[in-house]
């Protein structure tokens, strides 16, 4: 009846209702749930249309019930205080209420039903940061708060309202705190309050809207009153995350499928992806992924109106920070609690202890490449809707030459992703200042002026005021309480009044560890004998499977292990797929592509080459994008035989040719047979490739810099695109083509190539009947047919005899009616078979077409070898400009390491040097000759035979040529009258600073005029002054020719000395008088007295055998200039009674330094200076 339905209706108001079955409703309301059933579906529908009618009328009545009841508190507090009242509140029309105006009722109800449970509540409240942070706020305030409230208002709209007096009561706390049910638009309170607390913050600050029911609030604030928390800072800013992007486009990926249970999904992909696109990811992330400094913006509760909350627009500029893929803003939110003592703030930034709030992540409908220190204009548009939450615009302008990017995201639907890291737990707000500012030093304040301006008045009005002894408190949440006690719903609940216990901490005590049984001793030893004979049978089913898909690998495979591997892995698919086959589900090919693209990695950003996905007609392609694009560009078609393969699987070979060339690739996705056969492949590549032309200028590439590529069936595809862009007369002309082991007709699977490598590794010579089947006839059903050259017709043979200029074996003629073959199919095979865009060989106007010029590599154990022989022979008949390059490898090993690495470093060095970017234009080829000239003039210059004695070859003529070049630069310096060669080389010499090991430290000390470098062991103590007494030391004087060189030539060296002797080696810098302009008497004659001082020539010293020098070390170098300068002061010393030692070395002046040379010479002074020791 209708009067049962209303009741039923009311009683339902907070329930939660959802449909199970056909004839049966799962309810959940007061704590309890039940299954209400149904006789018939009529029944049920009958049921909700009279609940739904009858549930605006309960509505209505409850709220009348609620109007009387406040009505009747209203006028019994009047005749109890009249005076209290007519000092509180103004009189509000409580019929009208602001809250069900700006929310709809299903969502209003749904909200307050999610907050009636405890377990939300419990969620919440175990946030140790958020409620921990609460309490230091009020604790940290006594002014503000005294020692506790006289009066708590705890203002509840849920059901949650029940509980709260269940504890106000539990607790003794009914003289203090007071809990009214309702909405704080609704309810009336008999006085205005001194303090206003409530926790209104939801994901990005703004959702759930209880910001707006905190400041309508305020008209129970008194105007010395003081609001916790007080002001609010939203911050903003872009954001990279690949992996994050990816994530929500992988999840999109579903709707692609085009036969999942036998239907095609495809058509709903796009509205798939835009709508995870305008889901806001709510997670906490590195703030690493930051590429600019955050914008905030401010919301100063105190003096903001509810208005201002309706529409938020808010302009953001960015200067980056680095070159990035912006895919989003990250947004978070700090809120503080300005007390008249100290001011305490709740952050929930990504540096910061993670809360219950997370961070909230907006991507873009598409990324935007960047470059450092580059400006970006952007904007944040938010619209309070009625479902309690905002619609959120956002916007970024990145460079003039491309378009900005924008998407309108749902608040109310986020993406609950929780990864990411965790910062470690800190003290809840022991921050006096927003803890954001402090991790992110520059920010930028979109409305700093009016906030400082604000905050001033608020202080002055609270310093002036002050307040009174007994103070009452307005306990407001949203949607929990601020305190440890009690929380409540979606809008004002209770706090507990202040001086409470401090929060306590629990330990639980540690389980006992379990103790052994030795009762089931025999049960345990049974289950190991079931388990050893379990693992016996595994280990025989594994070896039986590994035997059945091992292949042995020919000798000319280099990456072996890769391959076997690999060649395992697609039996095991070829196994399914030949199941499902077998059971008519779909084709093998379909399998082993669903699950290559489960397994396939998709393409990492690197800092050098960016992936993106972009739109070009009808393909979804794969751009790889250089970090210094070079303007120009290769269009890739992947191969694998027009039915399975996708861009992703040659992501690093994209990777290496963008790197190394500064091409950026664009890999064309195209759709794939069986289920979408000849012509598809044709036209969404050559529709791609048409857009990739025209849209070349807005994506900065030079139009007449393009290449296109492809492999095995993409090197088909290539070759026949090539030809309908020159025979349409497109005004779009590549600048070459590449053809890697392409296929190139499907007339005669018979080649020689094709019966002797019918086993060759990845492609053998049965799967190209299948997969021209599959192509052209939609199905495998033509295979053994086309093995056997069974649709070659008479005309089929004639166009491929004139085209090759080969006879096909007689032998290989087959009529289609004994394969039992449809006429239908069979006539479509031997049609297209001769079609240019299936065999570009056997196109006839081929010599007309004017082709660009063509690469073509064949690989000598590919059973496609020959088809790239003859195109390759038919284009230069043709007048094209042909290369043909031969690879001794096999099919398919261009991505691998080893086997394909000759293959990459030709393309590499084809696109860099021959193609693309050096013949651009005739300047280009001039400047690429005048290098070349100019590069061989200076290497012949530089060069100087080195005798065969130096083991240093390399290094040594490296080190000839840098200082024949700074002899050059010298001498025109002194030509021009700039200085000297020397002056020169102390300007452009620069020897790198020691850096200290593990084992030596290097400093340097002022030793009278010489700055000298010290080097000493990591085990002795201080510097140089604080040494132990009797320590061993090296005064080491560097060479140089009295005009060059410096101590740190020598750092190696003395590294050595002090790590295998201990002693401590000062390299001191020599002073040397070699400034001309200072001499003012004749050279002639200077140089004529200098000669024989001993200062300068030792071995000339008259009293050499009067000094009683100490034990004296020379070590001479056969291959010097020098070395008859110390036989002759050895010989000397000797004569004059010097303990003298002379060692002799088999090389060269300056050896000393180098790594093999020097070795001996080095070995000898180890051991010569251990004797100090």
């Amino acid at each position: 009846s209708g009067e049962s339905l209303l009741s039923l209706s009311c009683q339902f108001k907070e329930a939660d209702i959802a449909q199970v079955s056909h004839r049966s409703l799962s309810i959940y309301t007061g704590g309890q749930g039940h299954i209400l059933c149904f006789p018939t579906e009529n029944d049920l529908t009958t049921f909700q249309r009279r609940l739904r009618e009858f549930q605006s009328a309960a509505a209505e009545k409850q709220k009348q019930q609620q109007q009387q009841q406040q009505q009747q508190q209203q006028q019994a507090q009047q005749k109890k205080n009249p005076q209290q009242h007519a000092n509180g509140a103004d009189k509000h029309d409580s019929s009208v209420s602001v809250f069900d105006q700006r929310t709809e009722t299903a969502s209003s109800a749904q909200y307050f039903q999610f907050y009636s449970f405890l377990s939300q509540q419990q969620n919440m409240l175990q946030d140790y940061i958020r409620t921990a942070t609460y309490q230091r706020a009020v604790l940290s305030n006594v002014t503000d708060f005294q020692a506790g409230a006289r009066r708590v208002y705890a203002v509840e709209a849920s059901n949650m309202s029940a509980m709260c007096e269940r504890l106000v009561r539990a607790n003794n706390l009914q003289d203090r705190i007071t809990v009214v049910t309702g909405k704080i638009e609704e309810v009336d309170i008999p006085e205005k309050v001194d303090t206003l607390i409530s926790e209104p913050m939801g994901y990005m600050l703004f959702n759930e809207r209880m910001l707006e029911s905190y400041l309508h609030a305020k008209k129970w604030l008194k105007p010395t009153g003081k609001m916790f928390p007080s002001v609010a800072h939203l911050y903003c800013a872009p954001f990279s995350d690949e992996a994050l992007f990816g994530e929500q486009v992988t999840k999109a990926n579903f709707w692609w499928q085009q036969f999942f249970y036998g239907v095609d999904l495809s058509c709903l992909r796009d509205e798939a992806l835009a709508e995870y696109l305008r889901q806001p990811v709510v997670d906490t992330w590195d703030s690493n992924l930051l590429i600019a400094a955050p914008i905030r913006h401010t919301v100063d509760f105190r003096s903001a109106s509810e208005t201002d909350l309706h529409l938020i627009d808010v302009p953001l500029n960015y200067t980056v920070a680095q070159a990035a893929l912006v895919h989003g803003l990250a947004f978070w939110f700090d809120v503080g609690f300005l007390g008249s003592q100290s001011d305490v703030w709740l952050s929930t930034a990504p540096t910061e202890p993670l809360t219950h709030w997370y961070q909230v992540r907006c991507l873009f409908s598409r990324p935007l490449f960047v470059q450092a220190g580059q400006n970006l204009r952007s904007r944040l548009i938010m619209k309070a809707n009625e479902r309690q939450s905002y619609d959120v615009e956002i916007e970024l302008q990145g460079p003039a030459d491309q378009a900005p990017v924008r998407n309108c995201l749902d608040l109310k639907n986020p993406c609950f992703r929780y990864t990411g890291a965790v910062a470690p737990p800190a003290v809840p707000g022991a921050s006096a200042k927003p803890p954001s500012e402090a991790a992110f030093p520059a920010i930028v304040d979109e409305s700093a002026a009016a906030t400082a301006a604000t905050a001033a008045a608020a202080a002055a009005a609270a310093a002036a005021a002050g307040g009174p002894a007994g103070h009452v408190m307005f306990g407001l949440s949203a949607p929990t309480s601020t305190m440890a006690s009690v929380s409540g719903g979606g809008q004002p609940c209770i706090t507990t009044a202040f001086g409470g216990a401090p929060l306590q901490q629990h330990q639980q005590p540690l389980p006992q560890s379990p103790q052994l049984d030795f009762n089931n001793l025999a049960a345990m030893a049974d289950t190991w004998n079931k388990m050893q004979i379990a693992l016996l049978i595994c280990g025989v089913l594994f070896a039986l499977l590994a035997y059945s898909v091992y292949e042995p690998m020919p000798d000319y495979v280099l990456d072996r292990g890769f391959l076997t591997l690999g060649h395992s892995v697609w039996r095991i698919f070829d196994a399914v797929g030949d199941l499902t086959e077998y059971f008519c589900i779909c084709e093998s090919e379909v399998v082993r592509r669903q699950v290559f693209s489960l397994i396939l990695p998709p393409p990492k950003n690197t800092s050098r080459v960016l992936f993106t996905y972009e739109q070009f007609a009808d393909s979804r392609t794969l751009v790889a994008r250089p970090l210094k694009p070079s303007g120009a560009a290769l269009i890739y078609i992947h191969g694998g035989g027009w039915a399975v393969g996708s861009p992703e699987m040659f992501s690093e070979t994209y990777e290496e040719l963008a790197d190394k060339t500064g091409i950026t690739v664009f890999a064309v996705r195209y759709r794939l047979a069986p289920e979408q056969p000849f012509p598809a492949a044709f036209d969404d590549c050559l529709s791609a490739t048409l857009a990739i032309f025209d849209a070349a200028k807005s994506l900065g590439l030079d139009a007449s810099r393009i290449a296109i590529a492809g492999d095995s069936a993409g090197g088909q595809l290539t070759a026949s695109i090539v030809q309908q862009l020159r025979r349409s007369g497109s005004p779009h002309r590549p600048k070459l083509h590449l053809m890697v082991y392409p296929v190139t007709q499907v007339v005669n699977l018979r080649t020689g190539s094709m019966l002797q490598h019918t086993n060759a590794p990845i492609l053998k010579a049965e799967h190209m009947p299948r997969y021209v089947s599959l192509y052209l006839a939609g199905s495998a059903v033509a295979a053994r047919w086309i093995a056997e050259n069974g649709h070659v017709t008479p005309a089929v043979r004639a166009a491929y005899e004139t085209a090759t200029g080969q006879t096909l074996p007689a032998a290989a003629a087959v009529e289609a009616a004994s394969a039992g073959i449809r006429d239908s199919v069979a006539s479509r095979v031997a049609s297209l078979a001769t079609d240019w865009r299936v065999s570009p060989l056997l196109a006839t106007d081929l010599d007309q077409l004017d082709l660009p010029p063509a690469h073509i590599l064949a690989c000598q154990f590919d059973p496609l070898f020959d088809d790239a022989i003859m195109y390759a022979n038919r284009l230069q008949r043709a007048g094209v400009r042909t290369r043909l390059i031969k690879y001794r490898t096999y099919h398919g090993a261009m991505s691998l390491p080893r086997d394909g690495l000759e293959i990459r470093v030709y393309v590499t060095k084809m696109l860099l040097f021959s193609a693309l970017i050096l013949m651009g234009c005739c300047s280009c080829r001039f400047l690429l000759f005048l290098s070349a000239a100019s590069a061989f003039l200076l290497a012949y210059g530089l060069y100087e035979p080195l005798p065969d004695f130096s083991q240093d070859r390399a290094l040594l003529a490296l080190r000839c040529a840098a200082l024949k070049t700074l002899t050059a630069l010298g001498r025109l310096m002194e030509r021009l009258n700039l200085g000297s060669f020397e002056t020169a080389a102390h300007r452009i010499l620069r020897f790198p600073a020691p850096s200290n090991t593990s084992s030596v430290i290097f400093y340097y000390r002022q030793f009278a005029n010489s700055r000298t470098l010290v080097a000493m062991p990591r085990h002795e103590s201080g510097t140089g002054e604080n040494r132990t007494a009797g320590a061993a030391a090296v005064i080491y004087i560097h060479g140089g020719g009295w005009a060059l060189g410096a101590p740190e030539m020598h750092n190696s060296l003395c590294e050595q000395l002090v790590e295998q002797t201990g002693i401590t080696p000062f390299p001191k810098s020599p002073n040397v008088a070699a400034d001309s302009a200072v001499i003012s008497e004749s050279v002639a004659s200077r140089v004529a007295t200098l000669a024989t001082d001993p200062r300068v020539s030792p071995l000339l010293a008259a009293d050499l055998d009067q000094l009683d020098l100490p034990p004296v070390h020379i070590l001479a170098c056969k291959f010097d200039r020098l070395y008859d300068d110390a036989i002759m002061y050895a010989k000397r010393l000797q004569r004059a009674g010097v303990r003298t030692h002379l060692s002799e070395h088999q090389t060269y002046h300056g050896a000393l330094n180098m790594a093999n040379d020097g070795q001996e010479m080095r070995n000898y002074l180890v051991k010569v200076f251990r004797d100090l020791l």
